[in-house]
């Protein structure tokens, strides 16, 4: 009775100790892989324009906005011209993401267009199509007090869609239930070698 005591305490320990360390590498392996957010300012004469482009995934909506600063005051609306292209500066071995496989990088048409700021600052909506290292390349022209434009580049990556991996919720709830059926079992044949040794569970 008292080795059968010692075995399920044991292994009630072990059991207890593996799932913890299984979620416990699981959030780990999340926050190395968090993207963070590109942001870019550039200074010429009076003017200050800055772009911030949102963490970037194949099909998953994301922001990209603007901002422009002056010592004078500003007009009450500016057009502004974008665009979005592929970028060869930085090595393509910086994409390499786990996930689903989205559309090769040659299908991507660079993205062109004319969006207006209102009182200094305007976001747009982009969804991505494919993956990879891209260009944002912004351009305001006709600004008062200078006769130079506003230009400015900042390179962003857009991610692969994430598979459901096994450190995912989904494999984490497989791997927690197999464990407590693995705990039941145990349970239930101490109480049969208690019941058989004693003649009573209690």
């Amino acid at each position: 009775m008292k080795y059968t005591l010692i075995l399920f305490t044991v292994l009630s320990f072990s059991l207890t100790s593996c799932m913890h360390m299984m979620m416990m590498g699981g959030h780990g392996d999340h926050r190395e892989h968090q993207a963070t957010a590109v942001t870019k300012e550039i200074i010429n004469g009076d003017y200050s324009l800055s772009i911030t482009i949102e963490p970037m995934t194949v099909g998953t909506e994301g922001k990209i906005s603007f901002s422009l600063r002056s010592k004078h005051e500003l007009p009450e609306s500016v057009s502004v011209h974008y665009m979005i292209s592929t970028s060869s500066s930085i090595d393509s071995s910086a994409n390499h993401d786990h996930g689903e496989h989205s559309t090769p990088n040659a299908e991507f048409t660079t993205i062109h267009q004319n969006i207006t700021m209102i009182k200094g600052t305007s976001t747009v909506v982009y969804t991505p199509t494919v993956a990879g290292n891209f260009v944002l390349s912004v351009q305001i022209d006709n600004l008062p007090n200078t006769n130079s434009s506003l230009t400015i580049e900042a390179n962003f990556m857009v991610h692969e869609k994430k598979s459901r991996g096994m450190m995912g919720m989904d494999g984490m709830m497989g791997i927690s239930s197999e464990y407590w059926y693995l705990g039941a079992i145990a349970m239930a044949g101490m109480m049969v070698v208690m019941w058989t040794t004693r003649g009573s569970i209690f």
